[in-house]
């Protein structure tokens, strides 16, 4: 493709980084790695191949709970145990040199003052490449815990979830500022941090959800952004939709990135990718399976390492994206294709870089260094309808 967007701008990448694959019928693959949730040298060989292909950042989601409803569901899927996941990145921080650390917490599960301790701590030990994605409700809350669900508004989550995030912030700047006294219904914080905050800044505060509550949270604190878009147009929308609103609480559109998940099957030729997807489809011979067992919620892009560039460069300069969040299917396999086949083609259209540009995972993304968290902001949401 001729087109590009701008000499100044280059993708941004980061890998989603389960035990053995995104894929729901992978864990089933030949390729796949044995007990990889709990093999620290299986994450290591993933780091670095992710680190020698320059992504951004290293993804790590992770639930309280097991996800899964009933036994069957335990049988066909791959193992739920997994490392804690902040434990893991600072693992993997001695092991890699400038790929940033991104783990997923949960503010049902961890008070302020110990998930600030612990994130700070990751920065410190990383040298400024922590970022932390802040969730409110898990996803099977709902048919899970129904009593609890019912008492909270969807919208009074993300509510809450700015009082979190703010109380976060006091305790990240409480070396520098007074400490602040929090008298929150289901969250306090009365004293400072126990950590200087990093000099790097506060980690990068990372964002998901489409739903206009969402939104709004993730236009006035989110540095990254995560997405899930299966159209050109719907990515299209919900970029302009959140640009926008990043302008409406006085932030530039640079300052927040949107990724959008993909889940790439690469082969050498159009035949051979084929033949991986319809492959791993095949080993999804159970009803649990139906209507769950292929690309999932991400979009799946399928082909040679050029046609997939196409697209992801027609995503990218049509102005849906700043970037992707890639989801190998199968691992290490399907990550070592990307980085092999994929990101070559990409810097040689000048779409992504051949070296980092700075040590921290701000300075890699383009970020400005922010000493003062959320500029102290308090928290705005649009009426429930």
């Amino acid at each position: 493709m001729s087109v590009t967007r701008s000499e100044k701008k280059r993708l941004k990448l980061s890998v989603f980084l389960p035990g053995d694959s995104r894929h729901l019928a992978a864990w089933r693959h030949n390729e796949a790695s044995e007990y990889a949730e709990l093999n620290l040298a299986h994450y290591i060989r993933i780091a670095k191949t992710a680190e020698r292909g320059k992504f951004d950042a290293i993804f790590l989601a992770d639930t309280a709970d097991l996800s899964a409803s009933n036994n069957e569901a335990l049988d066909l899927t791959s193992p739920v145990d997994h490392f804690e996941t902040v434990t893991l990145l600072t693992a993997l921080s001695h092991a890699t040199e400038r790929i940033g650390l991104i783990a997923t917490a949960s503010i049902a599960h961890a008070d302020p003052y110990n998930l600030a301790s612990k994130f700070a701590s990751l920065d410190h030990i990383s040298g400024g490449r922590a970022g932390c994605n802040l969730v409110s409700i898990p996803d099977n809350a709902k048919s899970k815990y129904p009593s609890l669900y019912n008492q909270i508004e969807y919208r009074a989550h993300f509510e809450s979830a700015g009082q979190y995030l703010d109380v976060l912030a006091s305790i990240w700047d409480s070396w520098k500022h007074e400490a602040y006294v929090y008298d929150l219904q289901n969250c306090s914080a009365h004293r400072a941090g126990d950590i200087a905050a990093s000099y790097h800044g506060c980690p990068v505060m990372v964002q998901s959800g489409v739903s206009d509550a969402a939104v709004e949270l993730a236009a006035q604190t989110a540095d990254l952004v995560f997405t899930a878009q299966h159209a050109l147009e719907a990515a299209k929308a919900f970029y302009s939709k959140l640009k926008g609103k990043l302008i409406k609480y006085g932030r530039s559109p640079e300052q927040t990135k949107i990724l959008s998940a993909v889940l790439p099957v690469i082969g050498r030729t159009e035949r051979e990718a084929r033949d991986k997807y319809e492959m791993l489809r095949s080993q999804a011979d159970r009803p649990y399976y139906t209507g769950a067992a292929g690309a999932g919620f991400q979009q799946a892009m399928i082909g040679t390492p050029a046609s997939i560039a196409d697209q992801l460069e027609d995503w990218f300069v049509s102005g849906a994206v700043d970037g992707f969040n890639i989801m190998p299917p199968c691992l290490p396999g399907s990550l070592d294709d990307f980085v092999n086949l994929v990101i070559p083609e990409l810097q040689r259209r000048g779409l992504f870089r051949t070296e980092y540009e700075g040590a921290t995972l701000r300075e890699n993304l383009g970020l400005t260094h922010q000493e003062d968290p959320f500029n102290r902001r308090i928290f705005h949401f649009p009426a429930a309808s």
